[in-house]
């Protein structure tokens, strides 16, 4: 009873906190090093990203619909104003959120965002007095929500969508963009201002994921025998000079650049201290191309960090043109591993989201990393076969696309599976209702139960089965089960909502029905 009176006040202060954290986490803010001019100068009067609009507009509404239901309880006045003071209250929270993303780095200012929340305040309070008038709304939704055909199609249509989109964002994580005239560059990138201070050695890739068992084979091989490896398709030894050719056969030379066009001193060594650097006489066409037909690859390679306050990232390995047009980025961020990968939702550069593994460069120290990317996960193994960390791609990247672009986004581990369960709780909620709605009006008791039971598991199962469909064939139980407890969860809630107000529908349309007349 105290949650249920105290409704609005959980709305209002929850809609702010959800506001706080969509737009400001994690809170770095900088404005010590910013002077008037350039603080001012982050508004802008341009129009952002036309996918941030209806996120703008929705994140708006659970406060605005808890400072409605608080001024319709005050005096008639203050009622009439209602509307005025909620749009006039939404436009100081965006204003307030707007000023203080002026110091963040990595957020801008815009005009649309202003807009478009402010008006996410005014549907808030519409909303609202839709819900007032409830009774008569769902007298005349009545014959739809009874009606056995009509909700029996909109569950299977409902699902088919569903199936679909599946199958498009997974196909958003493939690597069917990548650009084959890219050239490979060790230690910078092609645009000569990304240097990264260290060793590497012992480079290759696979044009699939490995196994697990496969990997851990991988970390006892001997430099000759990687060549003979199934699916190697570049392997260049980098133990000095005269070791820069690729192995295979695949790939072209990799030779010495600098900044300042001169020569080694020691020509036996692969150190790259920032002014030197190594890049592919010409672009790695073959690997680019066999890459981009498998979609997949595990990355091998052996590094020695000289310094571990190195950001940008800092580019231990590219393959692209320049800081926009990428296929992979492989950095430095710190003590963080960064890994940038091109695909269609993830942009030229790979940056929306770009994938972060905290905490692998710790000290200056050598280290051995294998990294596998199948379009479904990334995973990172430091010096053993155990993982180090997983990152789960899709479903969760697809959220983050829609929360970030075109920002830059770090997502980790945690992220990107905290991402992935709210996207099965959005998709899979609206499915759940029309289920409850079906099975209700079931009255043979094993159909009834036949439907739930299969209603609940199926579409949890062909998403998986959908999602990790690849030549890794890796099934993922836990977001089965994700989506199986989150369906009965909304399940049982609506259950026992509806059993509580089983008699409020046919109640409130025999309040509706004229009378008959009397003659």
């Amino acid at each position: 009873m105290l949650v249920r009176r105290n409704t609005h006040l959980i709305m209002l202060f929850g809609g702010i906190i959800i506001v706080f954290l969509t737009t400001l986490y994690p809170f770095n803010f900088q404005t010590t090093s910013l002077s008037n001019s350039e603080y001012l100068g982050g508004y802008s009067l341009s129009a952002g990203p036309y996918s941030d609009i209806p996120l703008n507009i929705i994140l708006f509404i659970p406060y605005s619909l808890g400072l409605t239901k608080i001024l319709e309880q005050q005096s008639k006045k203050i009622k009439r104003l209602t509307f005025a003071l909620v749009v006039a209250a939404g436009l100081t929270l965006t204003l307030l959120v707007e000023f203080l993303q002026l110091a963040l780095p990595d957020r801008t200012a815009t005009l649309s965002d202003i807009l478009s929340n402010t008006f996410g305040a005014g549907v808030g309070y519409y909303f609202y007095q839709l819900f007032k008038k409830r009774v008569s709304l769902l007298a005349r939704v009545k014959p739809i929500i009874t009606n056995t055909r009509l909700l029996s199609g909109g569950l299977l249509g409902y699902l088919l969508v569903l199936l679909l989109s599946a199958y498009w964002i997974k196909s958003g994580f493939q690597l069917g963009d990548w650009e084959t005239n890219f050239h490979l560059v060790l230690g910078n990138e092609k645009t000569q201002d990304r240097p990264w201070q260290g060793e590497i050695n012992n480079l290759g890739f696979f044009d699939r994921a490995l196994s697990v068992d496969e990997i851990e084979d991988l970390f006892t091989h001997s430099d000759a025998e990687q060549v003979s490896q199934e699916h190697l398709i570049t392997f260049y030894p980098i133990t000095g000079v005269n070791s820069l050719s690729d192995q295979v056969g695949n790939s072209p030379h990799l030779q010495w650049k600098s900044l300042e066009n001169d020569s080694l001193v020691d020509t036996s060594s692969n150190l790259l201290d920032g002014k030197h650097w190594l890049e592919t006489e010409l672009p790695v066409t073959s690997l680019n191309k066999r890459l981009l037909a498998s979609s997949e690859f595990t990355l091998f390679l052996t590094v020695t960090v000289l310094n571990i306050d190195q950001y940008g990232p800092a580019r231990i390995l590219s393959i692209g043109e320049n800081t926009f047009q990428q296929n992979l980025v492989i950095g430095q961020n710190g003590a963080d591993l960064v890994m940038r990968v091109r695909a269609p939702f993830t942009g030229e550069s790979g940056t929306v989201p770009q994938w972060t593994v905290r905490n692998i460069f710790i000290n200056n120290a050598t280290y051995r990393l294998v990294i596998t990317y199948d379009g479904v996960s990334a995973q990172v193994f430091i010096n053993d076969s155990k993982v180090a960390s997983k990152i789960d791609v899709i479903p969760g990247a697809f959220l983050g696309v829609l929360l970030f672009s075109p920002n830059v986004a770090q997502v980790n581990a945690l992220t990107s599976r905290l991402l992935s369960i709210l996207f099965y709780f959005l998709v899979l909620t609206p499915f759940t209702v029309l289920l409850a709605l079906l099975v209700i009006k079931v009255k043979r008791k094993f159909l009834n139960v036949l439907l739930l039971t299969s209603g609940i598991v199926v579409p949890s199962l062909l998403l998986e089965i959908i999602f990790s469909t690849n030549n890794s064939g890796n099934f993922r139980v836990f977001y089965l089960l994700i989506g199986i407890l989150i369906e009965a969860l909304v399940f049982g809630c609506l259950a026992l909502a509806l059993k509580r107000k089983s008699g409020f529908i046919r109640n409130s349309c025999r309040k509706h029905q004229p009378k008959a007349r009397i003659n």
